[in-house]
C-alpha cells in the first residue's frame, strides 16, 4: 500500500525537520516579551496622545464670554455711576446760553435732570414709548407710556391726528443721557424717522458718501447764494471759508426717561456669570497643561 505523503494536523505526527514548514522571514522570537501581567513593556512607556479638543474648546469658551463682557460695558459703567443727577437746565435756554458763552454741557452715560418744551411727538408700540424733541436743542426724550397698554391701544393712540402727548405743554424729568453716537443701531429706526419725516441730520449716522453730498451741495448753495447778492461766483477760498460757518450735521442727544441706574442690576449678575465661566475655564485649562504639557 503506497504511502500517503500529504500534509497532516496531527499533533502525534512525527517533527519535520529544521526549518520545514516555516514561512520565510520569520523566526521563532518574533513575539514581544510579556511582562508577568502580559503588558508589553515598551508599549506602557509611550505616552497616550494628547487630546487637543478639550483645550481648544476651553480657550473658545473664555475667548466668547470675553467678547460678551465688551458688548455691555456702557451698561455696567452706568450701574456704577452716580446716583445723583446731574441738572444740564432748561433746553429752550440752550442757544442763549451757547451765545453767552455757556455752552451747556451734557455728560455721556449719565442721570441727568433736564426740562424743556416738547415738539416733534411720535409714538412707537414695541415697546410701548413715547419721543418727542426739545425744542433748543436736539435733545430727545424716550418716555415709557401706560405698562398697562396693549398693544391695539398703543397702535390706536399712534393714529390719532393729536395723540395724547401732545397735549403736554412742558416736560421735566431725569434720565440717561447718552448720545446718538452712543445708541449703536438700537435706535436705527428713531434716527431714520426724524432723517425722513423732519431734515434731520444726526452724524451719528453721516456716512462718507452722505457727508461728500452734503459738502457738495452746501458748496452750491453758497456759490449761488453768493452770486446772487455780489453779482459773481466766489472763489474756492471764499467758499471754503464760509462753509466752516455751515453746519454739516447735529450731535444729538437722548434722555431715556426715568431709567436710573438701579434698573441695570441684570448686567451685573450677566458678568458675576461670565467672570465665574472664564476663571473655570481658567482653572481647568491649567490644570490640563500641568497634566499634559509639564508631567515629566
Amino acid at each position: 500500500m503506497a504511502q500517503d505523503d500529504r500534509p497532516t494536523d496531527d499533533p502525534g505526527a512525527p517533527p519535520t525537520p529544521d526549518g520545514a514548514g516555516k514561512e520565510e522571514g520569520l523566526d521563532e522570537d518574533w513575539f514581544p516579551p510579556l511582562t508577568a501581567e502580559g503588558a508589553d513593556p515598551q508599549l506602557a512607556s509611550l505616552s497616550p496622545p494628547i487630546n487637543w479638543f478639550r483645550p481648544v474648546l476651553m480657550v473658545a469658551v473664555i475667548a466668547f464670554a470675553v467678547y460678551l463682557g465688551t458688548q455691555f460695558t456702557t451698561e455696567i459703567r452706568y450701574f456704577f455711576s452716580d446716583d445723583a443727577p446731574v441738572d444740564i437746565g432748561d433746553v429752550t435756554e440752550f442757544p442763549e446760553r451757547t451765545s453767552e458763552g455757556d455752552r451747556p454741557v451734557i455728560p455721556e452715560n449719565r442721570l441727568v435732570k433736564v426740562a424743556g418744551i416738547p415738539t416733534r411727538m411720535s409714538i412707537s408700540c414695541s415697546p410701548s414709548m413715547r419721543y418727542f424733541k426739545l425744542v433748543g436743542a436736539h435733545v430727545y426724550v424716550e418716555l415709557p407710556m401706560d405698562e398697562d397698554m396693549s398693544a391695539i391701544a398703543c397702535k390706536a393712540e399712534r393714529e390719532k391726528s393729536s395723540p395724547e402727548i401732545s397735549k403736554m405743554q412742558f416736560y421735566e424729568g431725569t434720565g440717561r443721557a447718552v448720545s446718538f453716537g452712543g445708541t449703536g443701531k438700537r435706535y436705527g429706526n428713531l434716527k431714520a424717522f426724524y432723517e425722513r419725516n423732519y431734515g434731520e441730520l444726526f452724524c451719528s449716522s453721516m456716512t462718507e458718501s452722505r457727508k461728500e453730498a452734503r459738502l457738495t451741495m452746501l458748496r452750491q448753495m453758497l456759490r449761488e447764494t453768493n452770486k446772487t447778492k455780489e453779482g459773481k461766483y466766489p472763489s474756492d477760498e471764499e467758499v471754503e471759508r464760509l462753509l466752516a460757518g455751515e453746519t454739516l450735521c447735529h450731535d444729538a442727544w437722548l434722555i431715556q426717561a426715568t431709567t436710573t441706574p438701579g434698573v441695570y442690576w441684570p448686567y451685573l449678575l450677566i458678568y458675576v456669570v461670565l467672570a465665574l465661566i472664564i476663571l473655570w475655564n481658567l482653572f481647568t485649562l491649567a490644570r490640563w497643561v500641568r497634566r499634559n504639557l509639564m508631567a515629566p
